[in-house]
């Protein structure tokens, strides 16, 4: 391209970036410092002794030697999970799970630890009923079996809580490193990993049992053995890519797809001119490396709904949240769960409800416009402003970072589909955001050579602060984890010191309640107690906890443990008064007295 015409394009994109920035980023909270602050750093980095010497230092760093990117690499990874863990004490996170869904994946590594897929349905299955579990026909996890895959080693050796997330989600920030420095170079590449850090729903997950921190590893290590594949066309790498695949496939089957799609169709084209013998030996390494993880899905779908190709999450869906799986649906309001647990009916009626009856084709564009994207810019982003350089990144595309554009294109082509896009669903956005909006500035540098020292700079410059700005500190709000659900915090801190183990803690449901605590208000149907998640039976719980339910629910739970554990104890725990100070559970008796005073 003509230089004249490549900066006039430059600049028109970089136009372009500003309009995006006035639509979807300025309003964005703390966004950008203080203008005098921003004309501060321009005119030091405008001093002729400041960018040269930058601009030398990132031209030595830019180019490591193989060893030396391997090393930085693990620097990376090191430096990164001792962040992620440093910034959730800081921030005094209660470092316990509390959404249901990291519930439905910790009983699946329990699960999996006894070299199981599911459990026979237990004898009092009405009084364990809960969120993303099934307990008929069998006891399960609804989920794909990919993210509990990741965290068995955490229930082999007695880890805590979040250490395991922690080191999955320092070694994402490791793989978008060393991805970046393969397709840009290392200086962006430690700022792409600065930039992944500075995003509060990355440090949020980094510290839970959630899938999304895995997809992304999965993900990227996939796009990694790619470019390792392409260099040689090796087979070694050709099973990395399918195994890689096949375990994000059982992780996060749309998410899995926005990588391997595009990963698939270069190799494909990569493939066009080797020999017939050679693609076929390629494709069925790709093949056979993946086939025992999608048969681990298989063998899941078949113990838990009786079905080859029905997974268990479609089958809760049906069941449970009907009208919300993939695709549009025709809303009929007479339609409700499967369920008389008080909990699950609410969350549907208030939650499940208005979703299903917005997500409408004709309103796609209107979503999107209003709340899709804005809600990408301020969780892919640490700051809107960042939008300006995206256009920019047209005039770097190259080689193997279109796969990027591809992950970002199949992602919103997916999630257009999907009644829900959550604030965290967007860390697996969040590498093809950042690296485009790196790919811009890299190419802003290029496009203007003589000025490239001062560009580079001022464009490094930005970003780091920009980072920085969005990473925890004193008095900054909210925190990473904005949850505070005081039911769960009584039952992981001080129901333990409370109750006279062997327990049976029967937690009460006021469906017409919010709880109030700090100020804050909340529906108690977010925070769900009643699960075993330790064990993978409820029965070798040293605190069974289970649902206050009808008198006849009830009976039969006490009569079926004072048949088998008759020394167990029980107590009652109202959960809109367990963040009470001083509040203590209600001892009822043993499952003996309580069984015989109920015949």
């Amino acid at each position: 391209m003509n230089p004249r015409l490549r900066q006039l394009l430059a600049l028109l994109l970089l136009l372009a970036g500003v309009l995006l920035w006035w639509r979807f980023g300025r309003g964005q909270p703390g966004a950008l410092p203080q203008p005098w602050k921003m004309l501060a750093v321009v005119a030091i980095c405008s001093l002729p002794p400041v960018y040269r010497r930058i601009s030398a230092a990132v031209d030595r760093l830019r180019q490591p030697s193989p060893r030396a990117l391997r090393f930085a690499t693990l620097a990376v990874f090191v430096l990164a999970t001792v962040f992620l863990v440093a910034a959730g004490f800081y921030q005094e996170r209660e470092l316990i799970p509390k959404i249901h869904d990291e519930y439905m994946h910790l009983l699946q590594v329990q699960t999996l630890s006894r070299g199981r897929l599911w459990m026979p349905p237990h004898p009092a299955a009405d009084s364990f009923e809960s969120f993303h579990i099934f307990v008929r026909p069998v006891y399960a996890s609804i989920y794909f079996p990919g993210t509990a895959l990741m965290y068995l080693p955490a229930a082999w050796l007695g880890l805590p809580y979040w250490a395991l997330p922690a080191l999955v989600a320092g070694a994402g920030a490791a793989m978008l490193f060393r991805v970046t420095a393969e397709m840009i170079d290392a200086v962006y590449a430690a700022l792409a990993a600065l930039l992944l850090l500075s995003l509060t729903q990355f440090r949020y997950l980094s510290l839970i049992v959630l899938s999304h921190s895995v997809m992304l590893l999965l993900g990227l290590t996939l796009i990694w053995a790619w470019l390792r594949w392409r260099r040689d066309r090796a087979l070694a790498w050709a099973a990395a890519v399918g195994a890689l695949g096949g375990w994000a496939a059982i992780t996060r089957p749309v998410d899995a797809l926005c990588y391997s799609i595009p990963v698939g169709v270069a190799m494909l084209w990569e493939m066009r001119r080797m020999p017939p013998k050679r693609i076929a030996a390629t494709v069925g390494v790709i093949l056979a490396a993946a086939s025992p993880l999608l048969a681990l899905q298989l063998a899941l779908n078949v113990g838990v709904t009786g079905k080859l190709v029905e997974t268990p999450y479609r089958r809760y869906c049906d069941l449970y949240t009907p009208q919300m799986t993939f695709g549009f649906h025709r809303f009929d309001p007479t339609v409700g769960p499967q369920t008389e647990l008080p909990q699950r009916v609410r969350y549907y009626e208030k939650f499940t409800v208005p979703a299903a009856a917005e997500h409408r084709r004709d309103r796609i564009w209107q979503t999107w416009r209003d709340k899709r994207i804005p809600l990408i810019v301020r969780n892919a982003l640490p700051t809107g402003a960042l939008l300006v350089l995206l256009p920019a990144a047209l005039l770097a595309l190259r080689g193997p970072r279109w796969v990027f554009v591809g992950l970002g294109v199949l992602f919103i082509g997916f999630y257009a589909c999907f009644a829900y896009l959550l604030r965290h669903y967007i860390v697996l956005l969040a590498p093809a955001v950042l690296v485009g909006a790196l790919l811009g500035a890299r190419a802003i540098v290029e496009t203007f050579p003589r000025a490239r020292a001062w560009t580079e700079t001022l464009a490094c410059a930005f970003i780091v602060i920009f980072a920085l700005r969005a990473m925890p500190r004193a008095g900054r709000a909210p925190k990473d984890d904005p949850y505070d659900f005081p039911a769960l915090i009584f039952d992981h801190r001080r129901l333990p010191s409370l109750v006279q183990t062997p327990a049976l803690v029967l937690y009460r449901f006021d469906p017409n309640e919010v709880v109030r605590y700090q100020g804050s208000v909340t529906d108690p149907v977010h925070e769900e107690p009643v699960y075993n998640v330790g064990v993978a039976w409820p029965d070798d719980a040293a605190i069974v906890r289970a649902h206050e339910r009808s008198a006849e629910q009830n009976a039969a739970l006490f009569r079926y443990y004072a048949d088998r554990q008759p020394a167990r104890r029980v107590y009652l725990v109202d959960r809109l008064r367990a963040g009470e100070a001083g509040y203590r559970p209600q001892f009822l008796g043993t499952v003996t007295e309580l069984a015989t005073g109920a015949q």
